[in-house]
């Protein structure tokens, strides 16, 4: 989200991952902007995992290479990004490019909602912090092994 105190999506919003715990072979990444909740553009790209292996199985990692004029997205050791996004893509040009400036990092967990149809599985989620309910708690936890960030000014 932008440092500055902008109201969304004016100032942009950059979503690095986004996944449906449902569908485990699916993540992607988006972008918000515009003028009003009303009155706005997303980008999504996403990046389809191979049916062979589970998201959630192993640890992956999601390059984010974040430039003044552009923004492009990488799954685990892939040399090509699965989102690339420039500042001269057409969207860019009703609304402005709003993501030169600079933003903080927002850690969270959203559930449900618009984004997955409003499917929620309450069967899914531990019911306390030892998730004494699931066999493998570790299955039904979001567990971050390490953010790297990197400023490179180029």
């Amino acid at each position: 989200m932008p440092q500055s105190n902008i109201s969304w999506p004016k100032g942009g919003e950059i979503d690095i991952m986004e996944s449906r715990g449902r569908v485990t072979n699916i993540v992607g990444s988006a972008l918000h902007f515009g003028n009003s909740f009303f009155d706005k553009a997303t980008l999504v790209n996403d990046v389809v995992i191979p049916p062979s292996v589970s998201f959630q199985e192993k640890f992956h990692s999601i390059t984010f290479e974040w430039k003044k004029d552009s923004i492009k997205m990488y799954l685990d050791s892939e040399k090509l990004p699965y989102m690339s996004i420039s500042n001269e893509q057409e969207d860019f040009k009703e609304y402005g490019y709003p993501f030169g400036s600079v933003y903080y990092l927002i850690v969270n967990v959203a559930v449900g909602g618009k984004y997955d149809d409003y499917k929620i599985d309450k069967q899914a989620f531990c019911k306390n912090n030892d998730c004494t309910n699931k066999d493998n708690p570790d299955q039904h936890r979001l567990l971050i092994d390490w953010i790297e960030y990197a400023r490179i000014d180029n």
